[in-house]
């Protein structure tokens, strides 16, 4: 192996450590660490005009697969619904004091990286986002790498809005107070990273 193929291979085995750590800090209770979840995913697998994924420059991204725990079927019968519904997610989530982290129980079908990447996650306020569009607008918009509130904000209002749940919450006096639920790409990036870490591919190019 080359010193530039070790060196990719010893950067890719970094950020799957820091996806690994951030996992088992986010399931300890801390949720703003799925934040660096989306940095570490952004680093691994995001391609611009100026800069390459991890996966890129080691001449593996376009011929790896991922594992999906999404249903096609499901997906795309709920494509179909989404001019007549107002909250959808592709992926198993629990409703509570937040949209909590649900791990997958079907079997598991992997697909390659580009279509795994495009695959809808969650439609809200009319906004259907991609695994990539989440992951992106976590890490440019929301603070995983960056902070930009200035332009281009309808993938990060739509997550971080909460305006599609609400949960009443009994005070002691009685009274009752009403409060959203926000931040939804929270458990989604907790999810994906749980789909990349189990993904063979992914564990075998770290041997």
């Amino acid at each position: 192996m080359s010193t530039i193929n070790q060196a990719l291979k010893d950067h890719l085995v970094r950020q799957l450590k820091f996806l690994t750590t951030s996992c088992v800090t986010f399931d300890a209770g801390d949720r703003e660490e799925a934040l660096r979840i989306a940095t570490a995913i952004r680093v691994i697998f995001y391609d611009t005009t100026n800069s390459h994924s991890i996966l890129y420059q080691m001449g593996v991204k376009a011929s790896i697969q991922l594992i999906s725990t999404t249903n096609p079927t499901s997906t795309a019968n709920a494509l179909a619904m989404l001019p007549t519904i107002d909250f959808g997610s592709f992926f198993p989530i629990t409703l509570g004091k937040h949209l909590d982290y649900t791990p997958p129980s079907v079997g598991a079908l992997t697909q390659s990286v580009e279509d795994w990447w495009n695959q809808p996650a969650l439609y809200t306020n009319q906004v259907l986002l991609t695994r990539g569009r989440v992951v992106l607008a976590a890490a440019h918009k929301d603070g995983g790498a960056h902070v930009d509130l200035k332009k281009d904000l309808d993938d990060i209002n739509a997550l971080k809005d909460g305006q599609m749940f609400n949960r009443i919450i009994k005070q002691a006096d009685g009274t009752q107070k009403e409060e959203r639920i926000a931040d939804h790409h929270f458990a989604l990036l907790r999810h994906f990273a749980a789909e990349i870490l189990a993904s063979p591919d992914i564990q075998a190019l770290q041997t």
